[in-house]
């Protein structure tokens, strides 16, 4: 019996391991879409200019207080920061490292999950260009080329500095009616290795999920929408981590849906197998020999315990 009770044990442990949500967004091969995608992309490979280069971030900032009074936000993860501001029909985002790992690409995306959200995914290259590639995927794998965006984006390769401890890529894209904006962040340090659009990403190195408000109107404390990872708009620098709109402190990224299903498919399977089945089995041994009520409190167990297998089942598929 000792033995029974240890190797169930072991097997809820094993199972709330296995339950800990993974990461798998943007990751494994794409697939490559006919020329005119990638022909009708060429114009997002533009190239950095030596000007931007040589205003790479560094420990000095300089105040920026043209953006005081207008509408933006800036949010930091400990990686990546990304800043937006509302500039007349238009938002311009930087994404910036604010990690020690080389920069291999950026990536925000316009939704709450990784399905069938818009992405914008930029990367450094070698030539000193760079290249702005739009996505979209059904799942948690890597999205692929997304021809007909609902909004297209463009590089600004003046304002992006792809050197320095903080490289920053920027890019625009037109204004749409929500203010208040769900996004999804990712941070890869290994360079995908190709102009291409399509090139293929090698998974990241963390993601998730975030906010930004841009309908908050920018204070001289805010951080700097363009250079978020490092300055204020007055000038000071900010810390290495927090959201941005003057708050400080760690942001905390909520559960995705399939995130929340393996958790409660850790705890079910914990409760099924160390509780609910030694107690049916534990009932018919011992309590038979005081009660005939023994065998309607068996089978009631035995029903819950069908009912968690279904459930365990549905959690299995999730994977």
């Amino acid at each position: 019996m000792r033995s029974i009770f240890k190797s169930l044990l072991v097997f809820g442990l094993v199972s709330l391991s296995l339950a800990r949500p993974q990461d798998n967004i943007l990751q494994g091969r794409a697939g490559h879409d006919d020329g005119d995608d990638h022909d009708s992309n060429d114009d997002s490979h533009t190239s950095t200019s030596s000007a931007a280069a040589s205003t790479a971030t560094g420990s000095v900032t300089s105040a920026n207080t043209a953006l005081v009074g207008m509408q933006g936000d800036s949010v930091c993860t400990g990686l990546m920061c990304i800043g937006g501001f509302v500039n007349g029909t238009s938002v311009t985002y930087t994404l910036q490292s604010q990690s020690s790992s080389s920069v291999g690409w950026m990536a925000m995306g316009f939704g709450s999950q990784m399905a069938n959200t818009p992405m914008v995914i930029m990367w450094p290259n070698s030539d000193g260009k760079i290249t702005l590639s739009q996505r979209k995927s059904t799942g948690e794998f890597m999205p692929t080329v997304d021809s007909s965006p609902p909004r297209t984006a463009t590089a600004q390769a003046a304002l992006s500095t792809a050197s320095g401890s903080n490289p920053k890529l920027v890019f625009t894209i037109p204004q749409d009616s929500t203010v208040g904006k769900s996004i999804i962040w990712a941070y890869g340090n290994t360079n995908p290795g190709s102009d291409a659009v399509d090139a293929t990403l090698v998974q990241h190195l963390n993601s998730g999920p975030t906010s930004l408000n841009l309908a908050n109107t920018l204070a001289a404390s805010d951080r700097d929408p363009t250079d978020p990872a490092v300055s204020t708009l007055a000038g000071g620098t900010t810390s290495d981590s927090g959201s941005g709109s003057g708050s400080s402190g760690s942001v905390v990224i909520p559960l995705l849906n399939y995130q929340k299903m393996l958790i409660a498919h850790g705890v079910l399977c914990t409760i099924g197998f160390l509780l609910l089945l030694p107690a049916g089995a534990l009932l018919a041994r011992y309590l038979r020999s005081f009660s005939n009520a023994w065998f309607k409190g068996h089978w009631i167990i035995k029903l819950l315990s069908v009912c968690h297998h279904l459930y365990f089942s549905r959690g299995v598929n999730s994977f």
